[in-house]
């Protein structure tokens, strides 16, 4: 498991950041909120120093029952105040805790970038660089990474090739030409709809998913051997 709080592990910065954008947030839906009442209470006056006539609801005119009417206008906007505050309350709040979430996965995105950073350059300034054997392993490791991945990057592109065909004849202009024409046309689009692809030893796909399985496998196995060589 990884720990983030290290003594070299400093993220005062993100986490001041995280700090002001959360009281960003709150400040946002008080004047929200604020904003909300302001409407609220504008009508509310103009019920109180205007003539019947000239009443309005908060939000939207109501048509469906008469509002110069006193209970009739009280009930509308009892009506718009409640069903408005529910709702903008129900999506500002969706809105708020989304956006919370989202900053709070982006500081610590921000955290473990300077983690990994800063555990970097640690392993730089430990690792014999210029030393023979030290030099003869990075090539080792850089070259069977590259092979592993040039193949598995053409297993890719035949796939997509293999399959391209079928889109090719597709996008061809055959209508009005004879029907053994689209018949056949219709044959090589039905077979080349499945993609070609090679399997290594018969159990997985040639493709770069498999040169990410194996360079996650090969860091597995690394971190198991590390931990084994720690705890012994």
């Amino acid at each position: 498991m990884i720990i983030l709080e290290v003594a070299n592990f400093v993220p005062d910065f993100w986490t001041t950041l995280y700090t002001y954008i959360k009281k960003e947030v709150i400040f946002g839906s008080f004047c929200y909120y604020l904003f909300l009442a302001f409407l609220y209470l504008l009508p509310l006056y103009g019920r109180i120093t205007l003539p019947s006539e000239e009443w309005r609801t908060p939000i939207l005119d109501v048509t469906i029952i008469n509002i110069t009417y006193s209970i009739n206008y009280e009930i509308a906007y009892i009506y718009e105040v409640l069903s408005v505050s529910l709702v903008s309350s129900t999506v500002c709040f969706t809105n708020v805790l989304i956006t919370a979430i989202l900053i709070d996965m982006s500081v610590q995105f921000r955290l473990f970038e300077n983690y990994i950073r800063n555990s970097f350059s640690q392993l730089v300034s430990i690792l014999p660089l210029f030393d023979t054997k030290a030099f003869q392993a990075y090539f080792e490791v850089i070259v069977v990474s590259v092979s592993q991945f040039i193949m598995s990057y053409y297993g890719t592109q035949l796939s997509i090739a293999s399959q391209s065909i079928s889109d090719t004849c597709y996008e061809l202009n055959f209508v009005g030409t004879d029907v053994r024409f689209q018949k056949g046309l219709l044959m090589i689009m039905r077979r080349s709809s499945k993609p070609l692809f090679i399997t290594v030893g018969g159990f997985a796909v040639l493709s770069i998913n498999v040169f990410v399985m194996i360079i996650r496998s090969s860091y597995s196995y690394l971190m198991v051997l590390r931990n084994t060589n720690t705890s012994g």
